[in-house]
């Protein structure tokens, strides 16, 4: 007669008191699944649970069936980072019994995502009797998920910065991994961090590294991925300065110029090594340098671009100043001609009376004091020392200074400034220069005579000087550059005057702005700040 054979106990473990007939189903049922299983009565009270759940936990499944739910929680309270939060989760899934819940779960040491369900069970009356929760195993599922978000991100991305992308990156495979990210750059001995990402990204101390400190020194030496595990197993790199620091699991992957050459690495750096990385984490990362290596690649040609435009408009500059500096030279000389012939005429005439023949030399002098004022204005000063200046203390020298252009002209000055008009931060030269310039241009507008005004005003911390003239006006588009160098509407001009009156108001800490209507006039509004 053949021996009785007995059945293995299947690996379960069940509550103590429930019925045999219970105990059967259950073990029957549990040990059947290669999920994770746990059902509770309405009281929370686990009355059965399977191998799996206690593997992916790490608990004794008999100590869970054994236990209050209190205990049970404090059992699974090392593997939850967010244990609070899965608490509150718990209490909104237990207040309607007859709920049906899905998420997924995520676990530490060892690092696991979970699938989770929490489904009602009910007796063949379809009276509610408690809850089965199933837990499966998705860790592998959940990390390509992750990556492929990543990679569709890195694939989108763009800015007309290549470092933003290159930096973005960096940073997103830090986040990706919960660790330091470290975009280098190799030069000789040195790697430069040209970006860093993850959680510890701000805590690290200097922008640089030594070759022979690093993982990568055997990434790059090898010219292909490479993947240290746990460093502090193994002699080669157990003396590096990041093992040393506790960094013991690295991930670094070359990345490479359009010729093929490696510039530097892209890795990752943490204490993690109890978390397996494997060669899908390789892959990840060289998906990931590809496109580091296009951004830096574009860098590069937008650095050489950059550096012939500048060059090219140097040259472009360099060829205007020259040929506005002949321009200049040859008007400067035609003026001096001009002066120097109406002071040999005034000279050769024999007029009788040397008080008028003196007064006429002393104008035409006065007409070379002026061109040297609008001379100095086109060139900014190198120091500007801001003083307490008077306001109409300039205008008053500078009226008496166009006096001849003024009767020559035919055109009247007023004036009017407050009594209490405060003084004003500027250079005085400098001030002197910007209302020379304004009031030529507005005696130069006004061909057949008019009048030119100055009016002061005051407005918080600053002042307001208006220049107004009652020439023929401007329209939008005259308007519209008219600060602009080397732009003029005048025959022989050179489009600097009223470009150094904004500079030096500038220099001044103020603005200068125009307002002008046809037939009617112009006015120049210059806003200074007070002197305190």
């Amino acid at each position: 007669m053949t021996p009785k054979r007995t059945a293995p106990v299947p690996n379960v473990a069940v509550r103590p008191l429930l019925s045999s007939q219970a105990e059967a189903l259950f073990r029957s049922v549990l040990s059947s699944v290669e999920f994770g299983i746990m059902v509770t009565d309405l009281d929370h009270v686990a009355l059965a649970c399977n191998a799996r759940f206690g593997e992916l936990w790490g608990v004794d499944i008999d100590q869970v069936v054994n236990s209050d739910p209190e205990s049970v929680r404090q059992m699974a309270r090392l593997r939850i980072a967010d244990y609070e939060g899965w608490l509150r989760n718990l209490e909104d899934v237990y207040a309607d019994p007859h709920q049906t819940h899905h998420d997924e779960l995520v676990l530490g040491s060892p690092h696991l995502v979970l699938n989770r369900s929490a489904n009602p069970v009910y007796d063949q009356q379809g009276n509610l009797t408690g809850r089965i929760w199933t837990f499966s195993d998705v860790t592998t599922e959940h990390r390509l998920r992750r990556m492929r978000d990543v990679i569709h991100f890195v694939s989108t991305e763009y800015d007309p910065d290549p470092a933003f992308v290159y930096r973005r990156i960096t940073e997103r495979a830090g986040e990706f991994y919960g660790s330091l990210c470290l975009l280098s750059i190799r030069d000789g001995d040195i790697l430069h961090f040209r970006a860093v990402g993850g959680p510890d990204a701000a805590n690290i101390p200097t922008s640089q590294n030594q070759l022979t400190d690093s993982y990568c020194q055997f990434c790059l030496a090898q010219n292909r991925p490479t993947l240290v595990q746990n460093a502090a197993d193994d002699p080669q790199y157990a003396n590096l300065l990041p093992a040393q620091l506790g960094l013991t699991r690295y991930a670094g992957v070359p990345i490479y110029s359009p010729d093929g050459s490696a510039l530097g690495t892209l890795c990752i750096l943490d204490r993690h090594s109890d978390v397996l990385m494997d060669e899908e984490d390789l892959r990840f990362l060289q998906i990931l340098a590809v496109r580091i290596g296009s951004e830096i690649s574009r860098e590069g040609q937008l650095k050489r671009m950059q550096r012939d435009l500048e060059e090219s408009q140097q040259n472009l500059i360099q060829n205007e100043k020259l040929a506005i500096t002949g321009t200049l030279s040859a008007s400067i000389a035609h003026d001096i001609r001009n002066i120097l012939s109406t002071i040999s005429l005034q000279l050769n005439t024999g007029d009788p009376d040397p008080a008028r023949a003196l007064g006429r030399v002393r104008d035409q002098l006065e007409r070379f004091d002026l061109m040297a004022y609008r001379l100095l204005s086109y060139a900014r000063s190198s120091r500007v020392l801001l003083q307490p200046v008077d306001v109409r203390e300039v205008v008053l020298r500078v009226v008496d200074l166009l006096g001849v252009h003024l009767e020559i002209a035919r055109t009247n000055v007023e004036m009017n400034f407050p009594a209490d008009f405060p003084p004003v931060a500027a250079d005085p030269a400098r001030l002197d220069h910007l209302f020379v310039n304004l009031g030529l241009n507005a005696i130069q507008a006004m061909a057949a005579g008019g009048t030119l005004r100055f009016l002061g005003e005051t407005e918080d911390d600053h002042v307001i000087v208006l220049v107004e003239d009652t020439g023929p006006g401007m329209t939008d588009a005259q308007i519209e550059g008219l600060f602009s160098p080397f732009r003029t509407s005048k025959s022989g001009g050179f489009g600097l005057g009223l470009y150094s009156c904004r500079q030096i108001t500038r220099e001044c800490g103020g603005d200068l702005t125009v307002e002008s209507t046809l037939g009617t006039g112009t006015r120049f509004k210059i806003r200074l700040r007070r002197y305190v």
